[in-house]
């Protein structure tokens, strides 16, 4: 089969970027890596200042669409880059057209192109704010370019049973709603130390939804706990999220290491005592799997994709006050060696990525 994801920041993970990517772009990454890998025929849109990339040897195609600095910026969307956009879908010919959830432009012109070309639409959500709470986060266009992406996409992809519940109701004979989890590619050669670690971890962009007053909260009462936080500001950082920043670096326990590259993410949890989630949503946070393949446990105040930290045992759901009890567990009884051997074996069992994208190929098919 052929496959085209629609999404231009998997180039960011590919050039190893120092620019900020979501989640969604690194579990692309990972489909079109695997079902490359398994033989299907993968396309993923690029920008026109990345063309050198299409040179390089990589395991699916690269196509360029749009120069991102060309254009009347007020109309380019219209005049240039949906034209563009549309001939990539025309030339690649594919099967199935994977779009990660959103109201933008590029998913607009995306589900236009392929219902003008006859091509089935598969949708990725995104996170659980997506099924749950949309209405009232995003603008009205926005709302309503989700909600037209959802009646004509042949196939709605969850990441849990939350969202997979939500979805439900949009199930019918031309639509199918299926979990598909988040692929991981994991190295069994390589052997991770556990002796060293000094503090907690923290990745995430500075938005809302992180709620970094928890973690401000949760440091400010653990002075003797060294936190260090991955990540950056970028252009739609909250006021308040700055303020709370502020604060942050004025903690002598708190060390802001800046925006981590993609392949520097597991060198820093694999010396971290746990990784702290204290988001109000998440889908299936790609961080907890780059945790669990360093044998890194996570402390989370609200998420628990699936249940899988009390389940599986992969970590602990508290709420701020108990956040001093797991870090004496941690420091005088957790099993980091034991820890390890489970972390990997459920993600060998539940979230390899060749696994997973020989699962998505044939709920597609």
């Amino acid at each position: 089969m052929k496959f085209l994801f629609l999404d231009t920041d998997i180039r960011l993970i590919i050039m190893n970027s120092n620019r900020v990517f979501g989640g969604t772009a690194i579990r692309q990454y990972y489909f079109a890596k695997g079902l490359s890998e398994l033989g299907h025929d993968v396309g993923v849109v690029t920008i026109k200042s990345d063309s050198f990339l299409s040179n390089e040897n990589f395991e699916f195609k690269l196509l360029e669409t749009y120069n991102p600095d060309f254009g009347i910026k007020a109309l380019r969307w219209i005049y240039y880059r949906a034209p563009m956009i549309f001939y990539s879908i025309l030339k690649f010919k594919p099967d199935r057209v994977i779009i990660k959830g959103g109201g933008g432009w590029l998913n607009l012109i995306v589900l236009i192109s392929s219902i003008i070309l006859r091509k089935k639409i598969a949708l990725l959500i995104a996170n659980d704010a997506e099924v749950y709470g949309f209405n009232k986060k995003y603008s009205y266009p926005s709302r309503l370019i989700q909600n037209l992406i959802i009646y004509k996409s042949s196939h709605i992809l969850c990441q849990n049973k939350f969202q997979l519940d939500h979805m439900k109701r949009y199930k019918n004979q031309k639509r199918t709603i299926n979990t598909i989890l988040n692929p991981i590619d994991i190295n069994l050669s390589e052997k991770y130390s556990s002796t060293n670690r000094k503090y907690i971890a923290f990745i995430g962009t500075f938005r809302k939804h992180k709620n970094l007053q928890s973690l401000y909260n949760i440091a400010k009462s653990n002075t003797e706990t060294l936190f260090k936080i991955a990540g950056k500001e970028i252009e739609t950082t909250e006021s308040e999220t700055k303020l709370i920043m502020e604060e942050l670096r004025k903690l002598n326990n708190v060390e802001f290491v800046g925006f981590l590259p993609h392949d520097k993410i597991k060198d820093f949890l694999m010396n971290a005592k746990a990784l702290l989630n204290t988001s109000f949503h998440e889908g299936f946070s790609n961080t907890f799997l780059e945790a669990f393949s360093v044998g890194t446990p996570i402390i989370s105040l609200y998420v628990d994709p699936n249940d899988i930290l009390k389940t599986e045992k992969l970590g602990f759901k508290i709420s701020e006050k108990e956040f001093s009890q797991i870090i004496r567990l941690l420091d005088l009884e957790f099993d980091y060696k034991l820890f390890y051997s489970r972390s990997i074996k459920y993600i060998q069992k539940n979230h390899y990525y060749l696994d997973v994208s020989n699962k998505l190929a044939f709920i597609l098919k």
